[in-house]
């Protein structure tokens, strides 16, 4: 995902009634979150999005943190 496409993204989402928050490089388990985080064991950057029952949906991974954004 790039810089350009989250921003999009978020843009497009902005007005539907429910409602994302950006985490960068921390995993956070909030309704609609959208982020990326290190997964060290790995020793890769995972892209997630958090889904209104809480469940997070890997989307993306890559190995170093830019190209997350």
């Amino acid at each position: 995902m790039a810089k350009q496409e989250l921003l999009d993204f978020l843009k497009f989402n902005r007005n539907k009634p429910r409602y994302y928050t950006a985490y960068l490089n921390k995993k956070f388990l909030e309704q609609f979150a959208i982020g990326y985080y290190q997964d060290l064991s790995a020793n890769r950057f995972i892209v997630y999005e958090v889904t209104e029952r809480q469940q997070l949906h890997e989307k993306a991974s890559f190995e170093r943190e830019k190209g997350c954004y």
